[in-house]
């Protein structure tokens, strides 16, 4: 009976301590206890399949039964505790001190390993809901934690998912301004983010852009009006919810109008001046564009008022000419006819036409 006993006991303790060492996917502590429960049931009703002298399988022996559970605590003792994560670290989260639940086959003493600690030192034989110490932002993939029994025995190393830690708000800083003044109605600006997110925009300025990239983000804003915009602001919102601080967009005006001409002096025809002067008003200053029947430049730049320009040197000849003013919009004006004039470089008198007219029938 004693040796009967002691085989019962050392085939339960072994069957029992080397649950702990199955290597599958999905096999865990709730596993060990079911299957612990199983081979203590089983070596019970197997105790009446023996067939030896002396051994009675309607009157087994106490001794007998109890190496049953004898063997089976003996082996749990030596099971190492198997611990498996529930409850991931949300990632990205903005918590630096996150919490993490594991579940653990047997209470013992927690030991951290990797970037990660915790003041928690401590595991039962459930779930355990443990708060690392204080991270800085970053990510975080090479934390670890197990469990080591009351025993002594070592537990199976578990991995912790990688986090990461974000307690800061988006970074942004201007790229490429609003070119002013512009005649584009819906102008384009490019600004830098240094996270992901979801813009929002401020003052007089709207866009239909509302996905931030981490790294050059170019946006076209929603048509404006005419005017001078000085109140534009961007900011991004990280999926954390953290807002960046507002950045002011550069001051642009919008203008679409051109310029207006209108003749104030006309050339005098026919002049002997091959430069001969002209005189324009104008609404807005810009650059002067000649056009016609090869009217020479002369001045480029326009004034808003009067402006008074000599053509460049010309032949003699009829001159039928234009000008244009463009705006520093790009904004071209329509072409102001200059008066037709003649350029007589022959010696002798320019006869007024008026006084011609005039006269010649007297």
């Amino acid at each position: 009976s004693n040796d009967l006993s002691g085989m019962v006991e050392k085939i339960t303790s072994g069957a029992t301590e080397s649950l702990s060492k199955i290597d599958m996917d999905g096999f865990s502590s709730d596993d060990i206890t079911n299957m612990t429960s199983t081979i203590t049931t089983s070596t019970t009703n197997s105790l009446g399949n023996i067939k030896m002298d002396g051994f009675d399988k309607d009157n087994i022996p106490s001794d007998i039964t109890n190496s049953i559970t004898t063997g089976s605590n003996s082996g749990t003792l030596l099971q190492p505790p198997i611990v498996k994560e529930l409850t991931a670290v949300a990632t990205p989260t903005g918590d630096n001190t996150p919490s993490y639940t594991f579940k653990s086959s047997k209470a013992g003493t927690i030991t951290y390993g990797g970037n990660c600690s915790s003041d928690n030192t401590s595991a039962i034989a459930d779930n355990n809901t443990i708060t690392f110490t204080t991270l800085s932002d970053g990510t975080y993939s090479n934390c670890n934690l197990y469990v080591t029994s009351s025993t002594g025995v070592k537990g199976n190393t578990l991995s912790v998912t990688s986090f990461t830690v974000d307690t800061t708000a988006p970074t942004l800083s201007p790229v490429t301004t609003v070119t002013t003044p512009t005649n584009v109605l819906t102008p384009s600006y490019a600004f830098s983010s240094n996270e992901v997110g979801v813009i929002s925009y401020g003052g007089s300025c709207s866009s239909g852009t509302t996905s931030a990239i981490s790294g050059t983000n170019s946006i076209s804003f929603n048509t404006l009006s005419e005017g001078t915009y000085s109140n534009c602001t961007i900011t991004v919102t990280d999926s954390l919810g953290h807002v960046s601080s507002p950045l002011s967009v550069n001051t642009f005006v919008v203008d679409t109008t051109a310029p207006t001409l209108a003749q104030v002096t006309a050339v005098t025809t026919p002049t002997k001046d091959t430069t001969p002067s002209y005189a324009f008003s104008s609404d807005e200053a810009g650059i002067i564009s000649y056009g016609g029947s090869s009217c020479s430049p002369g001045e480029t730049s326009a004034v808003s008022g009067n402006n008074s320009i000599s053509f460049g040197t010309l032949s003699a000849g009829s001159y039928t000419c234009s000008i244009t003013v463009t705006d520093t919009a790009g904004n071209a004006s329509s072409p102001l006819s200059v008066n037709t004039f003649i350029v007589d470089t022959t010696t002798g008198l320019v006869w007024d036409q008026g006084y011609w007219d005039f006269h010649k029938w007297q």
